[in-house]
């Protein structure tokens, strides 16, 4: 495999050519729940949910948490996979893909949530996002 801008340049157009084959063949194991997460996941998960994720506090008390990208349902499931949750990795438009919680019984994943984002924090406005949304379930 050659290293080289040229070689970059000249192939990064269709760095996603072969993307769907690549993700119904389930190469990373999601499907069968066999996926091994890299040692970097979890500072990886919440730099992703400081750009991507939204804690939501709702009036009526339904609060959530969403996350969602373009073209990478593989990184939904990894997600999924990882909080434990049931709730369905959505497409709910074209190649956009989400996972919300949202259910009352999922919303036990809030100590996980505490817990990860304790241990790999969030900075900024995420920040204070995810603790006004923490404190909701006090």
């Amino acid at each position: 495999m050659e290293n080289s801008v040229d070689s970059y340049l000249s192939n990064r157009n269709s760095k996603y050519i072969n993307q769907s084959v690549i993700l119904n063949s389930d190469p990373f194991g999601l499907e069968r729940n066999s996926f091994v997460l890299p040692n970097y996941f979890k500072g990886w998960l919440s730099g992703f949910v400081e750009a991507e994720g939204c804690f939501s506090i709702r009036k009526s008390n339904n609060h959530s948490f969403s996350i969602g990208q373009n073209d990478d349902l593989y990184l939904m499931n990894a997600i999924k996979q990882f909080l434990g949750t049931t709730n369905t990795v959505r497409n709910p438009h074209r190649n956009f893909y989400s996972l919300e919680i949202y259910k009352k019984e999922q919303l036990r994943l809030i100590k996980k949530f505490i817990n990860h984002f304790n241990n790999y924090p969030l900075l900024g406005e995420k920040a204070e996002s995810f603790q006004k949304f923490s404190q909701s379930f006090k």
